[in-house]
């Protein structure tokens, strides 16, 4: 809620609207544009979406929002241990933080950007020109490979794992999991960590890219 603990409990709609308009940080608007309507009065749902997509969407553009980005990249980053799919260089993070970045600059000009969904956000960024077709290629295609692993490693494990596992026996369990088997040219788990690098680093590359050209815009 807004100021988290120290606000108040319910807000009312001014409020909300005054927080999140001239008050939220960065963080904050990249968090409200995953909301959606769950449970409960489906119009008073909808006012309140309402609020959140202007205060999200309607602020005007500001390239400085870019080194943001970037230094909270950075310290997710520092919490990743491992080959981690989530929080580590190229991992899914940097997919999310792209289509965020992207969706908060051009949303109200293109309002199907507004989506919680990031694949439909990579499409709806992809359709609006603001994407090429080899970078929407390569995140989507990222973003698929990526979370196949992390549903996959929570099957196997039984909790959630973003990090790949250390040990080759688990590695291969969980590689022939995937699909992947061996072959003359090397065995199932270093076959997913060939594509897991190569994704990752292509990733990484498309996101500071992005950035680097969305800083000076």
């Amino acid at each position: 809620r807004p100021t988290g603990k120290s606000g108040i409990l319910v807000s009312s709609f001014d409020e909300l609207g005054k927080y999140y308009g001239q008050e939220a940080q960065l963080w904050e608007r990249q968090a409200i544009t995953k909301a959606r309507v769950v449970a409960g009065d489906e119009r008073f749902g909808a006012d309140v979406m309402k609020v959140l997509r202007s205060c999200a969407y309607g602020r005007e553009w500001n390239p400085g929002l870019v080194d943001e980005v970037l230094a909270m990249r950075k310290r997710l980053e520092s919490t990743a241990a491992g080959m981690d799919v989530k929080r580590g260089a190229g991992g899914v993070v940097d997919i999310e933080f792209l289509a965020e970045l992207l969706c908060l600059k051009h949303g109200r000009e293109h309002p199907r950007l507004q989506t919680p969904n990031t694949l439909d956000a990579l499409h709806e960024l992809h359709a609006a020109g603001l994407l090429t077709e080899a970078r929407y290629a390569q995140l989507l295609t990222a973003y698929e490979f990526m979370r196949m692993i992390e549903n996959r490693m929570r099957i196997v494990h039984n909790l959630a794992q973003d990090r790949l596992p250390e040990s080759a026996a688990d590695l291969a369990r969980l590689a022939k999991r995937l699909g992947y088997r061996d072959t003359a040219s090397g065995t199932a788990g270093e076959t997913l960590l060939q594509e897991y690098r190569y994704h990752s680093q292509m990733t990484r590359r498309v996101f500071l890219e992005v950035c680097e050209e969305e800083r000076g815009r």
